[in-house]
C-alpha cells in the first residue's frame, strides 16, 4: 500500500495582519518605549515596539476626536497567545492616549465577552467530525448550480495539489454569478469581488469536461476573501483564528499567517 497525503485546501483570510495599506497610523510611548500603531479597514492591526516585538488582532470603535477604540491582541509575532492582550485608546487632538490595558484568558473572555457572545454558536467539533469536513466541506455541485454561471478557464497544477488517479485537468471557477459577501459576523457590511472565491476543480476528461454542471468534478482548492452568503459551510473569513481554533483543535500546521488542518488517507 502506498501512502499518500489527500489535500483539500481551503485558503481563508482571517483577522491576523491584514495585507491592504492602513487607513490610519499611530505613534505612541508606553512603558518606556515607542510604539507604532497600525490600524487597517478590515478591522485588524499591528503593534510594533523598539525592541522588535508585534502584536496582532482586530480593533473596533470610532476614530473620530474624542471617540474610543478598543484592540484585541490574539497574536504575538507568529504565536497564537491565549492570554490576550485588550487596549483601549481615546483619540485627543489626532493622538491615540492609552487609558485602558489589560489581559484576558481567550476562554473566559469568548464565555464572558459581548463581543465574542455571537461565536459561542461555534461549537467545538470532534477530530472525526473535522476529517469529514475535510473530505467534502460543502456540496460543490448544489453550490455551482445555485450560483448559475462563473467565469472559469485552466489552471496550471500546483506541487501541493492532490492529484486524482484518472486523467483529467485542473480547472478553476471564479467571479460567480451573485458574487457578494461579509466579513465576521456582519452580514450588513456587503462586499463585493471578483477575486473573493476562487474554487479549483479537478476534471475528468470525457462526457463532462466541457460543462459547467460536472458532476464527476472534485474539489482541490477554494479561496476566500470574503464569507459568500450562498456557502455558509465557510463562513470564517474575518474570524480571529483563537475562535477557529476554540472550534477545530490544534491545527495540523501551524505557518507564519496561516494555520492548517489536513487529513491523511491511504491508498
Amino acid at each position: 500500500m502506498k501512502k499518500q497525503i489527500n489535500y483539500i485546501l481551503i485558503i481563508i483570510s482571517f483577522l491576523l495582519i491584514s495585507c491592504s495599506k492602513p487607513i490610519k497610523i499611530f505613534q505612541l510611548d508606553s512603558d518606556g518605549q515607542h510604539i507604532e500603531l497600525k490600524l487597517y479597514s478590515d478591522s485588524t492591526f499591528i503593534e510594533k515596539g523598539e525592541d522588535n516585538y508585534s502584536y496582532s488582532g482586530t480593533w473596533s470603535g470610532n476614530l473620530s476626536e474624542n471617540s474610543k477604540f478598543k484592540t484585541i491582541a490574539t497574536k504575538k509575532r507568529f504565536q497564537i497567545i491565549t492570554l490576550i492582550s485588550v487596549k483601549e485608546y481615546k483619540i485627543v487632538k489626532g493622538e491615540a492616549i492609552l487609558i485602558d490595558d489589560k489581559k484576558e484568558n481567550i476562554k473566559d473572555k469568548i464565555e464572558k465577552n459581548t463581543d465574542f457572545n455571537s461565536y459561542k454558536k461555534l461549537e467545538t467539533i470532534s477530530r472525526d467530525s473535522l476529517n469529514k469536513f475535510l473530505i467534502k466541506p460543502f456540496a460543490l455541485f448544489e453550490f455551482k448550480k445555485k450560483k448559475g454561471m462563473s467565469n472559469s478557464g485552466g489552471v496550471e497544477a500546483k506541487k501541493y495539489y492532490y492529484k486524482p488517479n484518472k486523467k483529467g485537468m485542473y480547472y478553476q471557477y471564479f467571479f460567480f454569478s451573485k458574487l457578494k459577501g461579509y466579513i465576521g459576523r456582519n452580514k450588513n457590511n456587503i462586499l463585493r469581488k471578483k477575486d473573493g472565491l476562487i474554487i479549483t476543480v479537478y476534471k475528468k476528461l470525457g462526457k463532462y469536461q466541457y460543462e459547467y454542471n460536472d458532476p464527476t468534478e472534485e474539489l482541490i482548492e477554494v479561496k476566500a476573501k470574503f464569507n459568500d452568503f450562498d456557502l455558509p459551510e465557510l463562513a470564517m473569513v474575518g474570524l480571529d483564528s483563537n475562535i477557529i481554533i476554540e472550534r477545530f483543535g490544534h491545527p495540523d500546521i501551524f505557518q507564519t499567517n496561516n494555520i492548517v488542518y489536513q487529513y491523511e488517507n491511504k491508498s
